[in-house]
């Protein structure tokens, strides 16, 4: 068991992939994560993490409870450095675009401008 750590986003970097292999997860802050240090991120396509990664383009996903799909989306990128780089890339523009909190916060602030107008 591990104590508190500070220093997730340096252990994420260390990774090729970061896998969440929950059955239904609401959300997936772990994916955002990965995507935002340039990891592939890699999680069962149920839940909420579809509307987070898309397939083959900034992350990978697999069937839920399917360990041979998961095998597969594995070996995509342990046999493709060329995808592999593709979809740490996207997926970090994407995380950036969509999930930063400064963004984020700009977003909420013209919406907020636009409804008191």
């Amino acid at each position: 068991m591990f104590d508190h750590r500070d220093d997730i986003p340096v252990l994420i970097q260390a990774m090729d992939a970061v896998v969440l292999t929950t059955e239904c997860e609401t959300f997936g802050l772990i994916m955002i994560e990965a995507m935002m240090a340039e990891v592939v991120a890699i999680g069962s396509n149920s839940g909420g993490v579809p509307e987070i990664i898309e397939h083959l383009e900034d992350g990978l996903l697999f069937n839920a409870f399917d360990a041979q799909d998961l095998a597969k989306q594995v070996e995509l990128i342990d046999f493709s450095s060329e995808l592999k780089n593709k979809l740490a890339t996207k997926g970090r523009k994407k995380a950036l675009k969509q999930f930063e909190k400064t963004q984020q916060f700009l977003l909420f602030q013209e919406k907020l401008l636009n409804l008191m107008n």
